[in-house]
């Protein structure tokens, strides 16, 4: 090898957010293990340490920082039957992954177990409502009555695990967060897939929040003329508007929220009610941000190499 990184990204080298991160790096300090790609790559780990090789560029566990941005790439490994080969070579390579993460020497922008435990919206519901931040009444029960009894019959149902998922014609889908009517015959039975089931609260405006450490950013989107869940519309993509307000109580909020959850880096979901209240729908541990306004998009991505490449 003929340069020694120290700088250590897990994810795919093709991803738009490795790829905006990167660049404001030095190549020769930066190794990047990819899960789709590592068992092509020359790589050695013990109880004690971690050695990889990428290209010309070798790494060695030690005085390190790494960011892990995916443990795998999105919709790897789709297609394959849960107990075949296939599969179980893909949960060994995750495996492998986690092991690395797990590694002494590497300081990582989020560790592996609070970025795994932190994808969970119970917890975020709980560590929100511990820290006095407001979020919609939530319940989980199989029972209609139950919810109606709790949040009457307009809610909002969304999943409690993963919201991405194969349909029967092999290709991904994804389920928003819909508005629903307990009343509605079809929801009499709730079904066996538990799901979150929250209080239905208007949005007067969308608020995308992302921080890394102690710094936050703040884009916001008109609510008006969209879907409840605004990822629904791809328009409002690419309309959120870097907010200039004064919301430091927001930006007090959600950086207190990423560090009691442990997340080094975190993208939020928040929505501005009609009183003006700040209400936090959800937290990515992993979110993207690329899709915000340059002035944000690019401050993130150099915020995350400073850090980085701070020795």
């Amino acid at each position: 090898m003929t340069n020694s990184s120290d700088i250590l990204i897990i994810g795919d080298r093709a991803d738009p957010h490795v790829v905006a991160v990167t660049k404001h790096l030095d190549p020769r300090r930066v190794v990047i293990i990819d899960a789709a790609t590592i068992t092509d790559t020359n790589y050695l780990l013990t109880n004690e340490h971690l050695e990889v090789t990428d290209g010309q560029i070798g790494f060695r566990s030690g005085s390190a920082r790494g960011w892990i941005r995916r443990l795998a790439p999105p919709n790897w490994g789709q297609g394959h039957i849960a107990g075949s080969r296939q599969a179980a070579a893909q949960a060994a390579t995750i495996s492998l992954i986690a092991g690395i993460t797990r590694t002494q020497g590497i300081t990582w922008l989020t560790n592996v177990d609070p970025l795994l435990i932190a994808e969970s919206k119970l917890l975020q519901i709980r560590t929100a409502t511990a820290l006095g931040i407001r979020t919609p009444r939530t319940v989980v029960t199989g029972n209609n009555a139950h919810a109606q009894e709790y949040l009457g019959n307009h809610v909002v149902i969304k999943p409690l695990g993963p919201g991405h998922f194969t349909n029967h014609e092999g290709t991904g889908a994804v389920v928003f967060a819909s508005a629903v009517d307990l009343k509605d015959p079809e929801f009499a039975d709730l079904g066996p897939t538990p799901f979150l089931i929250q209080e239905q609260v208007p949005a007067q405006t969308h608020l995308r929040v992302v921080t890394v450490n102690e710094r936050c950013w703040i884009a916001e989107l008109n609510a008006e003329g969209r879907p409840m869940d605004w990822r629904a519309q791809e328009s409002a993509h690419w309309s959120f508007t870097a907010s200039y307000k004064d919301r430091q109580s927001l930006k007090s909020a959600a950086t207190a929220l990423a560090l009691k959850l442990g997340l080094g880096y975190s993208s939020q979901d928040w929505i501005l009610a009609p009183d003006r209240s700040e209400i936090l729908l959800d937290v990515n541990p992993a979110g993207q941000w690329l899709f915000l306004p340059d002035s944000i998009g690019v401050e993130v991505s150099h915020a995350l190499a400073t850090w980085l490449g701070d020795r």
